[in-house]
């Protein structure tokens, strides 16, 4: 049996208190201690040892889940699939073969989720169409579509975004006190290897690359500033890599789609720009990025093959 320090439970106890999801701090926990502990151990170490760690007369200084800037994973990745915004249940039809076809293709050794794995359409702080689910016949929806997901992607690295912190900010705007909110990955019904990062660092065929939901619109920029090579989603109709080299390395930054349904109430904002949604994927394959469109026919259904 582990035994804490008023550190470490100092360590979870701020990370709950600041409203984040147990997956979260467990990923945060094991690494800043070189640990390897589940999250429910975590939870019972709370509950074993609250007196004592709420006791403690220093405040910690670590704030969870801001990861280090450490890589969260000592493994080099080769084979890295980057699923972009699938906004469950308002996702393309064709998600389930196309990703199916591209973890064939790609063979990953790592999965990441860029965020806004689902929708939440009804509980946005903008409004929400008539026509459209109620917030829990959505939430049921949005279970149920990620169910194949699960099966085809038992373990999984997701990044935290607007649409996925949702839940967390309208509690907040309400006046709810996070303690009272459920873990998020309980509400999805998600798999314990279904992890969530504020911000997530990888070491991908060498290269540093960091994923975040959203850094900025320009992806060159935003890569020339972190200093890495960087990976975001967010902006439907961005489907770019931009590199740029100095004398010591090339670094680059990918903006990868999305898999929305373009023809749902829920996209109905976006109707009147030119830019359209990309629709698609990326990889990351022996450190270099690489863009996989979902083409579609004129029916817009995907072509069903990989280009």
């Amino acid at each position: 049996m582990h035994k804490y320090t008023k550190e470490q439970l100092d360590f979870i106890l701020t990370g709950r208190e600041e409203g984040h999801s147990w997956r979260v701090i467990e990923s945060a926990f094991n690494e800043a201690y070189a640990t390897d502990l589940s999250h429910d151990t975590l939870r019972m170490a709370i509950k074993n040892n609250r007196g004592e760690a709420l006791n403690t007369k220093k405040k910690p200084t670590i704030i969870v889940p801001k990861t280090s800037r450490k890589t969260t994973d000592r493994t080099q990745y080769d084979r890295v699939l980057v699923i972009s915004d699938t906004h469950v249940p308002y996702h393309h039809k064709d998600i389930y073969t196309f990703l199916s076809a591209l973890k064939d293709h790609i063979d990953p050794d790592k999965v990441v989720h860029i965020g806004d794995e689902v929708d939440k359409h009804n509980m946005s702080f903008h409004d929400s169409d008539p026509d459209l689910m109620s917030a829990g016949d959505e939430l049921k929806a949005a279970i149920k579509g990620l169910q194949p997901l699960y099966e085809m992607f038992p373990e999984v690295d997701l990044v935290d975004s607007n649409h996925g912190s949702m839940i967390y900010r309208k509690g907040k705007h309400h006046g709810i006190p996070r303690k009272y909110l459920k873990d998020y990955g309980d509400v999805l019904d998600a798999p314990q290897d279904w992890t969530w990062h504020q911000e997530l660092n990888l070491n991908c065929g060498g290269n540093k690359v960091r994923f975040r939901h959203q850094f900025k619109k320009n992806i060159l920029q935003a890569a020339r500033e972190e200093g890495v090579c960087v990976v975001q989603g967010h902006f439907h109709s961005d489907f770019t890599i931009a590199y740029f080299g100095n004398s010591d390395r090339l670094s680059w930054g990918m903006t990868i789609g999305c898999l929305i349904d373009d023809d749902s109430l829920a996209f109905a904002y976006n109707k009147t720009t030119i830019a359209r949604p990309i629709i698609g994927c990326g990889a990351i394959i022996n450190g270099q990025p690489r863009l996989f469109p979902m083409v579609l026919n004129n029916k817009g259904r995907w072509i069903k093959k990989i280009v």
